[in-house]
């Protein structure tokens, strides 16, 4: 039965967007997004979706559904898994992510919403050790 599953909460497991050094001001700011585990055991078969999405003058607007997998995410590590440009930045991003760890599957949706990517939610990224907005 249902209620017999012993229900585990992802933890220590996030998203960061960080400012590349490669934007220019007059059009934007282009962020790398890393997968960040700052567990101290790795991550296997970790499978991510993500998206953009928005609303403009009534009209839906949507990036592409994009889906990556990784064997492994090593211990206190981080993975690049995308550059989002500065023309998507305005759109709400959504990552959902699970993964096996002990013998559990955890899954878990970030968002980062519309106008949440900005230089003043700028904090220090775990294992980065560089700032960008970091959501566990």
């Amino acid at each position: 039965m249902l209620k017999d599953i012993e229900k585990q909460v992802m933890t220590n497991f996030g998203v960061a967007m960080v400012p590349t050094d490669k934007g220019f001001e007059e059009e934007g700011q282009t962020w790398e997004c890393y997968l960040v585990n700052t567990k101290d055991v790795p991550v296997h078969g970790v499978f991510i979706t993500s998206k953009g999405y928005s609303h403009q003058n009534g009209e839906p607007i949507l990036s592409s559904t994009l889906r990556y997998f990784h064997e492994v995410i090593a211990a206190k590590d981080a993975v690049l898994l995308e550059l989002i440009p500065p023309n998507l930045t305005s759109l709400t991003r959504e990552f959902f992510i699970s993964f096996r760890e002990n013998n559990y599957v955890f899954e878990k949706k970030f968002l980062f919403v519309e106008g949440s990517l900005s230089l003043e939610f700028l904090t220090t990224v775990p294992v980065l050790n560089r700032s960008g907005v970091w959501i566990c």
